[in-house]
């Protein structure tokens, strides 16, 4: 009986677990370029129940809808935007929601800085970023390329591990990041004044929440007959 309430203890954590994932999934439904996750769950020796050991990225594309916004860049298939965040760390993003900083750099609103860095001439007059990459800006009614906006994969991208605000870290089970060219040697193309949009299902999301529910009450039921039995052993011996 004890053994079985353990087990029923560990059941209640890892759906409990499994909500908060599901719950931060729909949170960000409508979060641009946002990658939902899924709770990984194992069995515990001897019958002992179950537990969350890790969360997984689930890296599929999102649809790409137009914005109008001349920063704004989808990836269109493989691939990651590289970022510096405040802080001086690296890391990957899918969101391209991009707009110059202060200084004319090309920033997201959280102020994680596009790398290779990308200054855009305070005098433009319009800026044009390619399928390629390639970034154009009008100045004194000249046209100049003013940098290339380059692309990373991974081998394993569902290895990444989230740093929070759309933005991942890279781990060894991602395996290190290849620097590539948009549409080459298997990377994505750049969508320009695009965004890629969540990807996630809301239907499943939602079935994970009542099998959640179905499974925390289940739980609740197993210790209750569990102490119920616990109780009436002790009432005999007594």
């Amino acid at each position: 009986m004890i053994q079985g309430m353990s087990a029923a203890l560990s059941g209640l954590r890892s759906y409990i677990n499994q909500t908060r994932v599901t719950s931060n999934n729909l949170a960000n439904l409508n979060t641009p370029g946002f990658k939902g996750s899924g709770a990984v769950q194992s069995s515990l020796p001897g019958g002992a129940g179950s537990a969350m050991i890790g969360v997984q990225s689930n890296q599929a594309q999102g649809a790409v809808v137009y914005s109008g916004q001349p920063f704004d860049m989808a990836i269109g298939g493989q691939g990651f935007f590289k970022v510096t965040t405040p802080g001086g760390a690296t890391a990957y993003t899918r969101a391209g929601g991009f707009r110059p900083d202060k200084n004319g750099r090309l920033a997201d609103a959280n102020g994680n800085t596009l790398r290779p860095p990308i200054q855009i001439p305070a005098n433009a007059t319009s800026v044009s970023i390619g399928r390629d990459g390639s970034v154009t800006a009008q100045v004194n009614g000249q046209s100049q390329n003013i940098g290339q906006v380059k692309l990373y994969k991974f081998n394993n991208p569902g290895g990444l591990q989230s740093g929070g605000s759309n933005i991942y870290n890279e781990t060894s089970s991602s395996g290190q990041a290849v620097q590539g060219a948009p549409g080459d040697g298997g990377f994505g193309e750049i969508y320009p004044s695009s965004l890629e949009q969540s990807n996630v299902d809301v239907g499943r999301q939602m079935v994970s929440l009542i099998q959640s529910q179905y499974g925390f009450s289940a739980q609740i039921k197993t210790i209750q007959t569990a102490d119920e039995m616990l109780g009436a052993v002790l009432d005999i011996k007594t």
